[in-house]
């Protein structure tokens, strides 16, 4: 087609009498994979503001040849204020300069004072660029930061101190007892495949950044893709609980992986009372000044 390199976008656009009334866009795939294995998130604005956007992108796609990236709409961002609504923000690939969607976002990511969670498909094919410069300072601030990457091999996560991992779905599927054992590990190919970064979703400064795009240099200068920033907390923590939901499950199976190293090869032991135990209680750690634990109680218990 007209694009050099993918057509990524993934949209359906409601018309009617010939004029678009809403939209539906995300980092979902509209096949069987897309919706029934890997992990994915969509939207749907009911706003003719934003119809119309996507809406001229479509149009766009079919009048041109080589030379999309210099119509007005993919130079800018394009912001959709409604009333009552959180304002929101669309920016449309292929850009002649990556920098107008990543850099916006690799600065909220440098900005965060309280948390970033982040889902990005491919982060570990992307060596450069605005998005991964800014994961990667991550790992040198005192901030609370979730992430998952999908990787050959398995699915990579970064840990609240910064380090990584990787979870084999393999893993479970030979060791744990049943209904567990049968788990199946939805064959080869990507299983986390959201795109999205949520920043300090606990304040009133929280954002969120998703759509189709891989949050990528090459991607959003060659690829036909979408992205869309949302300031509104109430947003920002919904996704911050889908990205704790997929962590937690692969953080399990990265902790069951490490124990069966250990000389219980793997078993997981219920923490007894302390009137039985005579050792500590196990939400004491959550108390320790200055410790992970209890950066995790403040953070979530806000």
């Amino acid at each position: 087609m007209h694009f050099k390199g993918l057509q990524d976008n993934k949209v359906l656009i409601a018309k009617r009498d010939g004029s678009p009334v809403k939209v539906l866009f995300g980092s979902t795939n509209f096949s069987f994979r897309g919706i029934y294995i890997q992990a994915n998130n969509a939207l749907v604005f009911r706003a003719p503001e934003a119809a119309a956007l996507f809406a001229r992108v479509f149009d766009i796609a079919f009048e041109h040849s080589r030379s999309m990236s210099a119509d007005p709409i993919f130079k800018q961002w394009h912001l959709v204020q409604l009333n009552d609504k959180p304002p929101i923000h669309f920016c449309f690939s292929p850009h002649q300069d990556s920098d107008l969607s990543l850099s916006p976002l690799g600065a909220a990511i440098d900005q965060a004072t309280s948390s970033v969670f982040f889902c990005i498909a491919f982060l570990n094919q992307a060596k450069s660029g605005a998005v991964r410069e800014a994961i990667d300072r991550l790992e040198g601030k005192n901030v609370f930061s979730y992430g998952i990457s999908d990787r050959a091999g398995g699915l990579e996560v970064t840990k609240p101190d910064g380090s990584r991992g990787i979870a084999d779905f393999k893993f479970l599927a030979d060791n744990a007892p049943e209904p567990f054992k049968s788990e199946w590990s939805g064959g080869e190919g990507v299983h986390e495949h959201h795109k999205f970064v949520v920043t300090d979703f606990n304040l009133s400064t929280a954002k969120v950044f998703t759509g189709s795009s891989n949050l990528s240099v090459s991607g959003e200068e060659k690829n036909g893709d979408n992205m869309v920033m949302i300031e509104d907390p109430r947003v920002a923590t919904s996704y911050a609980i889908e990205a704790l939901r997929i962590f937690d499950h692969l953080h399990f199976r990265s902790n069951m992986s490490d124990a069966a190293n250990r000389s219980d090869h793997g078993s997981l032991k219920l923490q007894k009372p302390s009137s039985m135990s005579g050792k500590a209680a196990w939400f004491e750690k959550y108390y320790v000044a200055g410790s992970q634990a209890e950066s995790d109680r403040r953070l979530f218990s806000h």
